[in-house]
């Protein structure tokens, strides 16, 4: 509007000054446009009063837009030694508001459970009430596997409910070679060791790993990498498949889910793995005495020695051999801290010299396959940290180096034409190389 009246203004004064020029001369030009100019601010003067009138009623109209425009987001990071209920009093929730959503969350997060680092989404109503913002939403995420978020209900108080997140798994497929160690092999390729113990756990019961492995062997690991739904990586899934190539034989292992939902590996054939008893309760030691007679080593004299004892580092983890029960966790002078368990089919195993029981470790608790039950000591009778293991059959003890445990279920039907549609699969993928390759 402006620039119209400035232009219509130019065009009148120009208009003039080219006529009273020719006929009065240059003084008469003057006073005529000076004249023409002062007749004409009154209606500039209001067309800018209407143009600024407009320019304030369209922002009231957005300002109304944006109160109206949604919930107000704000993202928390917890910090080390934060809590909860001072975030959310931070965050400008009142004292009372605050602590029924704590009460309210604690069915399904317990607030003490939280870590630095977890992120937090706050939700405001956008409409400011006397008491300011109001909260109406509290999302945590509480692990890469599940949301939490707490919602206002229609009553005004809240509201909880678990959101699963869906991971993304990118499958990695890892060869290697020993010559020393397996685990050294392995860490050099970066094989990540939960998945290295898991590979090994499900071989234990067909390879003794302080006695089948030599330089030379080699094996073959494709497991998956985990993604969030952000492209983060979160861990590690399970062992699909797995390899050993040793001296004198090769073994191959794959992880089928039956039609029941049960997860477990199996040989080639389409038979568990799984027996009755692993061949190694424990990792990373090595045998320190053998099964038989033996000159003891503190009191010198020759005696039965009715065990494998495996010297290892002090702390290290000790797995319970197969399913059971305990039947005793104690002490006794001789044997220290030791458990004792039962197995089905007849077996029973002992595991003595332990600093320390495993959590829920006692009489009459059931123990799985693979289990921590105990961890590596000094206790007893001993003159190093060792794990002294016991294998009975019957009442009778057997060289746990030799014992043989019945072979896992072999699968059937329809069962087993889906394995070995997933095994075919399985080996596609090994053979062809795809996935992320390391060397």
């Amino acid at each position: 509007m402006r620039g119209t009246m400035s232009a219509r203004l130019e065009r009148v004064a120009l208009s003039l000054w080219r006529k009273v020029r020719q006929a009065n001369g240059w003084v008469s030009a003057v006073l005529v446009v000076v004249f023409v100019v002062l007749l004409l601010i009154p209606s500039f003067s209001i067309s800018m009063k209407k143009e600024t009138s407009g320019n304030a009623a369209s922002e009231l109209p957005r300002t109304q837009a944006q109160r109206e425009a949604g919930p107000i987001h704000k993202a928390v990071t917890v910090a080390g030694g934060d809590t909860l209920f001072a975030i959310l009093s931070q965050a400008g929730i009142a004292s009372s508001e605050a602590e029924a959503l704590v009460t309210s969350l604690s069915s399904a997060f317990p607030p003490t459970d939280l870590k630095a680092g977890q992120e937090i989404d706050l939700v405001f109503r956008a409409e400011e009430h006397a008491a300011g913002l109001q909260l109406i939403a509290f999302r945590i995420g509480v692990d890469p596997t599940r949301e939490v978020e707490v919602l206002r209900s229609d009553s005004g108080g809240f509201s909880v409910r678990v959101i699963p997140q869906e991971l993304e798994a990118r499958p990695v497929l890892i060869h290697g070679s020993i010559s020393s160690t397996l685990y050294e092999s392995a860490a050099a390729a970066g094989l990540p060791l939960p998945v290295l113990m898991e590979m090994i756990r499900a071989f234990s019961f067909d390879v003794d790993f302080q006695r089948d492995l030599h330089p030379g062997d080699s094996y073959v690991v494709l497991y998956d990498r985990l993604f969030d739904r952000r492209g983060r990586q979160v861990g590690d899934g399970s062992v699909s498949y797995a390899s050993l190539k040793l001296d004198r034989s090769a073994l191959q292992i794959y992880r089928y889910t039956t039609s029941k939902g049960l997860s477990d590996y199996f040989n080639e054939a389409g038979q568990s793995v799984r027996k009755t008893l692993m061949r190694t309760p424990i990792q990373g030691a090595w045998i320190s005495s053998g099964y038989g007679m033996r000159a003891h080593p503190i009191h010198g004299y020759s005696e039965f020695h009715p065990a494998l004892d495996f010297a290892a580092p002090l702390g290290t983890p000790i797995m319970a051999a197969g399913d059971g029960v305990v039947l005793y966790a104690g002490y006794s002078s001789e044997y220290g801290n030791f458990v004792r368990l039962r197995h089905r089919n007849g077996y029973a195993t002992l595991y003595a010299h332990m600093g320390a029981f495993a959590r829920g470790v006692r009489s009459g608790a059931a123990v799985s396959q693979g289990q921590v039950i105990g961890y590596v000591g000094l206790t007893g009778v001993t003159t190093g940290p060792h794990l002294h293991y016991e294998v009975t059959y019957r009442g009778e003890h057997v060289n746990p180096a030799t014992v043989v445990s019945p072979p896992g279920p072999i699968l059937a039907g329809d069962e087993l034409e889906r394995f070995l549609s997933t095994k075919r699969l399985l080996d596609g993928f090994v053979r062809e190389g795809r996935g992320e390759r390391r060397l």
